[in-house]
């Protein structure tokens, strides 16, 4: 028989089965309360890493863009600067 197979399994480390018990208790959640907790974290996300959601600087001015109609890339059009406005 191979040795692997008759070892017993290591036990998990403390901080593995302090997360999966934290884990498991989200599963009980009723819907509402488990929503608004993604949508606070998803929240701290956008205020952590702005770059990740946004597109581009919303501050970069691009006049040959002004006032352009909207399209694909800009769905509301864009002002005196080139700014999109969404």
């Amino acid at each position: 028989m191979n040795a692997a197979i008759l070892s017993p399994p290591a036990p998990p480390c403390a901080l593995c089965t302090r997360v999966r018990r934290a884990l498991s208790h989200l599963g009980a959640l009723p819907p509402g309360p488990a929503l608004a907790a993604a949508f606070l974290l998803l929240l701290v996300a956008m205020v952590l890493a702005p770059a990740l959601f946004a597109g581009a600087d919303p501050l970069a001015v691009a006049p040959r863009r002004a006032f352009q109609a909207p399209d694909w890339t800009h769905w509301f059009g864009t002002d005196a600067s080139g700014r999109d406005q969404w």
